[in-house]
């Protein structure tokens, strides 16, 4: 868990220093795939995705592991 919680926070202030110092967030990871092409992203997107899909696994598998 708080490794989720770290890679949304680093993600989240990742894009808040971009967004602070030059007025918006740098993505540059555009992924084509034949003739379809996805929106483009950054390293601090993608942590902050898995951070998410971490939280999220956490919840729904291991919430009924409750301690007395």
């Amino acid at each position: 868990m708080p490794l989720a919680f770290t890679l949304v926070l680093g993600g989240a202030l990742g894009n808040c220093w971009d967004r602070a110092t030059l007025g918006y967030v740098v993505d540059f990871v555009q992924l084509c795939w034949r003739t379809r092409c996805f929106p483009a992203f950054n390293v601090a997107d993608s942590a902050i995705s898995l951070g998410v899909a971490l939280l999220i696994w956490q919840q729904l598998f291991h919430a009924t592991k409750e301690k007395p």
